[in-house]
C-alpha cells in the first residue's frame, strides 16, 4: 500500500513545504524539518 496522503502525491517533491492557505488560516508543513507553522490570516 502507498503512504497514506492524497495531497502528498501531486507534489513534484515530498520534502518540499506544503502550505495551505484558506481566507482565514495558513498552515506550512516542512516535512524535512518535522516543523508546522500555523498563522491566522486576519481579514481586513
Amino acid at each position: 500500500m502507498r503512504s497514506p496522503g492524497a495531497a502528498a502525491r501531486n507534489l513534484p517533491s515530498s520534502r518540499s513545504p506544503i502550505t495551505v492557505e484558506t481566507r482565514s488560516l495558513r498552515v506550512t508543513a516542512d516535512v524535512r524539518e518535522k516543523v508546522i507553522f500555523y498563522e491566522e490570516l486576519t481579514l481586513s
